[in-house]
């Protein structure tokens, strides 16, 4: 017997301990979820004593609710042995969960869901940003201009063929003049080289009147060559031909130098110049017959139709101001994408930081969607919604938009432990407080019992 009850001893003071640590958790908890609750009500400034007593006031409800805790454990156990006053621990009950799981829940949708409901709202706002944007981007007609671009883009097709059909005709003049020397360079080759045979023959060698005639005509097609001096009869015919072939070469190089070979272009070089000087407005002068001037007039046709092209308009007369507007909404849609986008990629993400951000992204996408509502037909703007706020990102934090964002978020998983950990929070409490109340009453029950045995025996005594 002594030991069943120093057992029962010992398990209702580790009950009481139990009990004892329990509170101050419960504490913390409910105190740090009403703080935030009350924070933005009580302490709208950036005033330390209005903070304060905003964790004044969350932990005077925290203190609230472990009594309500107590109170509804405290009836359970009452009603084992007395029957009055059947309900009235429902309505302890009823007032714990609001003030206690309220800020339990809030506390655990603060620190759990806030960045996650967060994060949707900153992808929903990206979402409708985005949709705008191609709104802005595909809607804004303009007519005008895009009939002057494809004008202005087959104006360049043909500019550039003719670009290209003058560099056809210098290539192919290049080509014949290129043909056209070396066709001289190969018979002045081909006279030296009968001179050489000729000085060579066995049957009658040295530089009789025959080679001599082959070096006139060489010195016929280049007046420049300076042949060595010296009687080339009596000269040693290898070391001759040596210095005469280094003449020839020298003078054969001195003529390609000073020689501009002509270029013989078509009829249509001149014909197509004045084409594009009538489209440019740029007089190009023809050139000569000349490789290096028909070349300078090509380059200069070049650049005067890079030149026609980079300055033709972008914008057709009347455009100006709707180009304006689209680039505008644009820009301000884009730099908004932007920043949300970083916002979205914030890893900790919280209302302070993303609430200013969101908000500013609003009222954007507010501006640019009443800008755009006068060019854009109204079939295509009643696709998009005229405002995307969410008045919640604001509240959060507040208990009414805790519990209508967790309603709203009947889809999501995370929402249902949340809620069912609030409320199993409460009844831990109570169940902890209601076993310290059980055995308090049972010793109360024994201690009564004893009082009326020794009565009985009092009075027994007397008798």
């Amino acid at each position: 017997m002594n030991g069943n009850k120093d057992s029962a001893n010992s398990s209702n003071s580790v009950a009481v301990l139990a009990l004892l640590a329990l509170i101050p958790i419960f504490l913390v908890v409910i105190s740090i979820g009403w703080h935030d609750i009350l924070e933005p009500v009580i302490s709208p400034s950036e005033n330390p004593s209005i903070n304060l007593a905003a964790w004044a006031a969350a932990i005077a409800i925290a203190i609230v609710a472990v009594v309500l805790a107590w109170g509804v454990a405290s009836e359970h156990a009452r009603l084992r042995t007395d029957k009055t006053a059947r309900f009235t621990w429902l309505a302890y009950l009823f007032v714990l969960i609001v003030i206690s799981a309220l800020g339990t829940m809030n506390l655990m949708f603060m620190k759990f869901q806030v960045p996650t409901f967060l994060k949707e709202a900153a992808e929903t706002t990206l979402a409708k940003l985005t949709e705008l944007d191609q709104l802005a981007l595909n809607d804004i007609k303009l007519l005008k201009s895009d009939e002057l671009h494809a004008k202005q883009e087959e104006q360049e097709r043909n500019l550039e063929i003719q670009r290209q059909q003058f560099a056809n005709y210098l290539e192919s003049a290049k080509q014949e003049a290129s043909d056209r020397s070396e066709s001289f360079k190969n018979q002045i080759i081909s006279l030296f080289e009968s001179f050489d045979a000729e000085v060579r023959n066995p049957l009658k060698a040295g530089c009789g009147e025959v080679a001599i005639g082959y070096l006139e005509k060489i010195q016929a097609k280049l007046p420049d060559l300076r042949l060595p001096s010296g009687d080339c009869s009596e000269s040693n015919p290898d070391v001759m031909i040596k210095a005469y072939r280094a003449a020839i070469d020298k003078a054969l190089a001195n003529w390609a130098n000073s020689n501009d070979v002509p270029c013989d272009v078509p009829e249509a070089w001149d014909v197509d110049i004045s084409r594009v000087e009538a489209i440019t407005g740029v007089d190009i002068p023809s050139g000569g017959n000349s490789c290096s001037e028909l070349e300078r007039t090509l380059r200069t046709v070049e650049r005067s139709i890079e030149t026609y092209i980079s300055r033709m308009p972008l914008l057709a007369p009347g455009d100006e101001d709707l180009a304006q507007l689209k680039n505008d909404s644009l820009d301000a849609l884009r730099d908004q994408i932007t920043k949300v986008k970083a916002l979205y990629l914030n890893t900790n993400l919280e209302r302070d930081d993303a609430s200013p951000v969101l908000k500013a992204a609003w009222s954007e996408y507010s501006t640019v969607y009443t800008k755009l509502a006068t060019v854009i037909g109204p079939a295509e703007m009643a696709k998009l919604p005229p405002s995307i706020d969410d008045d919640r990102v604001d509240k959060v934090g507040s208990i009414g938009n805790t519990i209508e964002i967790l309603l709203s978020r009947y889809d999501h998983l995370a929402t249902y432990p949340i809620i069912l950990a609030a409320v199993f929070f409460d009844m831990i409490l109570v169940a902890f407080f209601f076993r310290v109340e059980t055995s308090r009453s049972r010793k109360r029950q024994v201690g009564g019992h004893a009082e009326r045995l020794r009565k009985i025996r009092s009075s027994l005594n007397e008798a």
